[in-house]
């Protein structure tokens, strides 16, 4: 519709400037370029003649009466052309449509340190919603018009197109993004999106679907940092509900909540953090920010010690794994140092 409407407005231009320059040509240097122009939209909007006969004494020839007809015929069928496809554009919303994909492009260039999603299917969705309720800036990319519509109505950020393409990548920040989730049907595609976006952005966090066991090894050699695959995940799932049921209850409730979004959480201790040099006990942690630290990893050891002591240091580089309110997080990683 979009192009519809520019090719309406297109014909009016087209011939509004047909109708001005011929009358100039013809009745040259009788009148000049401007009246000419004015009796051309004279003629368009009432189809009044634009110059009587009296008016134009001997130069009223047939060759101009030719030229004043070939004028109303075009002239009507594209005004009646361009009111139906003005009329189409405002009334199916598309005007509307446009504004919302302008304001929302503008959005997305704002966006730094962001994560993006491609393919907003199950999982996709999935992705995108355990973003927003840990409160992370995100955009999607989808190549099926429905579902990037779909997204866009639930209130997300998505782009219709290929992420395969270079210029799609681009257009969603990819060079200002924090991370990207690659969540593709096929193994196929998720390697050949994760290798052109590592080539486009080396440092960027690559997390990527893997739907056969076999392709991990080749999406991690690609650039992707970790692979998930779900049909592993969901035999996990399956063991815990037969063999841990209440824990998982437990898990379930804590991500479920429609009103207290409770999350485990990362917080790394920066240098130039409130949080470096302390301990645990007397950045008093738990009282500022209403976080419980479950676990802690000290730099350069891969082990995590679980439940640590009151009197652990705080050293930069040090991850704590905490549980608490998404609210709460943002709060605890403004102490730590982290942007």
């Amino acid at each position: 519709m979009a192009r519809r409407f520019g090719i309406a407005v297109g014909l009016l231009v087209t011939v509004f400037l047909y109708g001005a320059l011929g009358h100039y040509v013809l009745l040259y240097p009788h009148e000049s370029l401007l009246n000419c122009a004015f009796r051309t939209i004279v003629l368009l909007g009432t189809i009044n003649e634009a110059f009587s006969r009296a008016e134009l004494g001997e130069l009223y020839t047939p060759t101009y009466v030719v030229f004043m007809l070939s004028m109303v015929v075009f002239g009507i069928s594209v005004i009646l052309y361009a009111l139906s496809t003005i009329t189409a554009f405002l009334v199916e919303g598309d005007l509307q449509h446009l504004w919302r994909l302008r304001k929302m492009n503008k959005e997305i260039q704002a966006l730094s340190g962001h994560f993006i999603i491609v393919g907003a299917g199950e999982t996709g969705h999935y992705i995108a919603e355990e973003l927003k309720v840990s409160l992370h800036k995100q955009v999607s990319i989808e190549q099926d018009l429905e579902r990037a519509e779909r997204m866009r109505s639930h209130g997300f950020l998505c782009i219709h197109g290929d992420a395969s393409e270079e210029a799609i990548l681009e257009e969603a920040g990819i060079m200002r993004a924090k991370g990207l989730a690659v969540a593709l049907p096929t193994d196929k595609d998720n390697l050949f999106v994760t290798i052109t976006a590592r080539q486009m952005n080396p440092s960027l966090t690559i997390i990527s679907k893997g739907v056969d066991e076999t392709v991990e090894k080749k999406l991690v050699a690609a650039g992707a940092a970790k692979v998930v695959r779900p049909a592993f995940i969901g035999g996990m799932r399956m063991a815990s509900e037969l063999i841990r049921p209440m824990a998982v209850t437990f898990m379930d409730k804590m991500l479920r909540d429609p009103v207290q979004h409770t999350r485990i959480e990362e917080i790394v201790i920066i240098e130039e953090g409130l949080l470096a040099e302390q301990t645990i006990a007397s950045s008093q942690f738990r009282q500022k920010t209403g976080l419980q630290v479950v676990a802690i990893r000290r730099p350069g050891n891969p082990l995590f010690d679980y439940n640590p002591k009151a009197d652990e240091p705080l050293r930069p580089g040090t991850v704590l794994v905490v549980i608490g309110r998404t609210e709460d997080v943002a709060k605890a990683r403004s102490m730590a140092g982290m942007s």
